[in-house]
């Protein structure tokens, strides 16, 4: 790693460094680690019950289903600094506008940081000391809509060698309250880390990991308000193994919870995926038909329900380079890995951060890394087929990443950042919905 600071720049590089870790992906922009240890509940042997199918075959997809005319927000005050990194690592929809979450902060310091919009084109940096600026290093890897209202997690570093689970709330967006630390079970013996957050089982579920980059385990918090968490019972079988384990994305479907990964238990680093019916009781998936090893290393990075089932993105590192992959579940314990040719691979390094249904269809984001890093977008009809951008709006000099995506019915909002090796700033694109 190259600093302290470059670890914290966005969340999905926890499933990147993750397989970095594994081999030298020759990437020169920000490394970040991913420390992994777990908590858990009692297994169930029954994974809920997602009433659709995979086709069995790929559509063909039309160019022209692309979304073209994305436009880059200019840089303003509120989107960009003089030194150190800033970024957006995720976005929602909230009364009528937008919220995103990332962090802030130079060589000496890192603060929790939230931006808001009414229209997804006008962006401003909310200023909260009390509740956002705190000693040591604070980002936030995900927001989303409950308890309070507003509700987002992330990751705090009070000194140089323990890193604690952190949750902020705020009923407007605009005044932001700090979890403490005691207020449940977001602190204790190793690193913990929230990876993402979502409105379901007992109120909220929070997923991540605890432990060390060697020893760590898979963990899910639980809330009823989104202020007081409680880690679920761990248990080896569901959440640890012989190395480490962790959870990069959670989301609800119509009868439970799905979460998914990775765990280099097997020297390699795998896929994984775990279901609960309520968020409280918990199943790792046994990969009996092997779609979710592979050659070289793999990992999941985002999860999301719809009429299709679940559909998964992440990346794989079969060789020198990175490639975005695609699986596919009607059911959560059943997975179809989708051969999607050089859509997500090809020269360079492809990544995907964050998959999500946007009217009626899918969206995938990320970066794609030939000589400079640019932003990405994937699109799909019906998860099998799946056509690259080439949108001019997306390319710019220096290094872009999209981290996350919202939509109204007016706009598509994806977040993200834009800068160099030296200095990052949080970066908008949008389009016309």
């Amino acid at each position: 790693m190259r600093t302290r600071l470059l670890r914290w720049l966005i969340p999905f590089s926890l499933v990147v460094s993750l397989l970095a870790a594994c081999g030298d992906s020759g990437d020169d922009a920000a490394d970040t680690t991913l420390a992994a240890t777990t908590t858990t509940s009692p297994a169930t042997t029954e994974a809920p019950v997602i009433t659709t199918t995979v086709p069995s075959e790929a559509s063909s997809v039309d160019d022209s289903v692309l979304t073209t005319g994305w436009v880059q927000v200019p840089r303003s005050a509120d989107l960009s600094r003089s030194d150190g990194s800033q970024e957006m690592n995720s976005v929602v929809r909230w009364d009528g506008g937008f919220v995103a979450v990332g962090g802030d902060g130079g060589e000496v310091g890192r603060d929790a940081a939230v931006w808001v919009s009414a229209d997804g084109l006008m962006w401003s940096r909310v200023v909260d000391p009390d509740g956002l600026n705190a000693d040591g290093w604070q980002t936030m890897n995900a927001v989303t809509t409950g308890g309070p209202g507003l509700v987002a997690v992330g990751t705090s570093a009070p000194g140089l060698h323990k890193d604690d689970a952190a949750v902020w709330t705020s009923t407007d967006g605009l005044r932001w309250a700090r979890a403490p630390d005691d207020s449940g079970d977001l602190s204790g013996a190793g690193d913990h880390h929230m990876a993402d957050v979502v409105a379901g089982g007992p109120g909220l579920v929070a997923v991540g990991s605890v432990g060390s980059v060697d020893t760590g385990v898979a963990a899910v918090w639980t809330s009823r308000d989104g202020l007081a968490w409680t880690r679920v019972a761990h248990s080896d079988e569901v959440f640890g193994g012989d190395r480490w384990q962790f959870m990069a994305s959670v989301t609800v479907s119509d009868l439970g919870l799905v979460a998914v990964g990775g765990d280099s238990s097997g020297g390699d680093l795998d896929a994984a995926v775990w279901t609960s019916p309520d968020g409280l009781a918990w199943s790792r998936v046994v990969d009996t038909d092997g779609m979710l090893a592979g050659s070289g290393d793999q990992a999941m990075a985002s999860v999301t329900a719809g009429d299709r089932g679940l559909v998964v993105v992440g990346r794989e590192k079969p060789g020198s380079d990175f490639d975005g992959v695609v699986w596919l579940s009607p059911d959560g314990s059943s997975w179809t890995r989708i051969d999607t040719g050089d859509t997500f691979g090809g020269p360079g390094d492809q990544a995907v951060a964050q998959v999500s249904q946007v009217d009626g269809g899918l969206m995938a984001v990320g970066y794609e890394r030939i000589e400079d890093r640019d932003a990405q977008v994937w699109e799909s009809e019906d998860g099998l087929a799946w056509a690259k951008s080439s949108d001019p709006g997306l390319i710019a000099e220096g290094l872009q990443e999209i981290h996350s995506l919202a939509a109204s019915s007016e706009r598509i909002i994806a977040v993200g950042y834009s800068g160099d090796i030296a200095s990052t700033n949080a970066a908008v694109w949008h389009h016309p919905n």
